[in-house]
């Protein structure tokens, strides 16, 4: 598990005891409300039908981002991550293998680079630094073959870039991308 967010980022008053009581409550509920361990992965639960959506997504991965999955479920995570029928190698915005899964159509398939890099970056945060160069390869490498533009959003198959041109948002995670490529962290 990676290191506990430290004190010498936030300071080391009143406001930073708070600060780490309320994220170490948060982090306490996401695990016990949004983690499924029937399926094993993080996701969204409906609170009035009083069930987990079973929709597996590049959210599914923030716990990992935010570093406070514990190393079991990180693993899992990391499983569901190199699996073809999940993520692997795209990363879409849904998994490969729901039904709502479309490679290209907006929300329901294509790989959204603000939504992968979370993923990505948890994944390296949890040591899994090998398996995200490899995301970030696949990315980096359908941003270059992409080289009219930068796009909104790539089909999580072909690479294609898709949506609005010269999408300043995508470029902003190009370079968080490069940066956790040759290891410059920012965070």
């Amino acid at each position: 598990m990676p290191p506990p967010i430290s004190r010498k980022k936030i300071g080391n008053g009143a406001d930073s005891r708070e600060f780490l009581k309320k994220r170490s409550a948060l982090a306490e509920k996401i695990n016990s409300e949004l983690y499924c361990s029937e399926k094993g992965y993080y996701c969204d639960y409906d609170f009035k039908l009083r069930r987990f959506t079973n929709r597996l997504s590049p959210a599914s991965f923030m716990p990992l981002f935010s570093n406070i999955a514990d190393a079991e479920k990180g693993a899992r995570m990391k499983a569901l991550a190199e699996n073809p029928k999940c993520f692997y190698k795209g990363m879409p915005t849904i998994s490969y293998s729901s039904r709502h899964y479309n490679s290209s159509k907006y929300w329901r398939g294509p790989c959204w680079l603000n939504t992968a890099y979370f993923a990505v970056r948890g994944l390296y945060n949890y040591g899994y630094k090998k398996l995200a160069q490899k995301y970030i390869e696949n990315i980096l490498g359908w941003c270059s073959e992409n080289s009219d533009s930068i796009y909104e959003y790539y089909d999580s198959e072909t690479g294609k870039g898709l949506g609005a041109a010269d999408f300043g948002w995508s470029s902003v995670f190009i370079v968080e991308l490069i940066l956790l490529k040759y290891g410059k962290n920012i965070i």
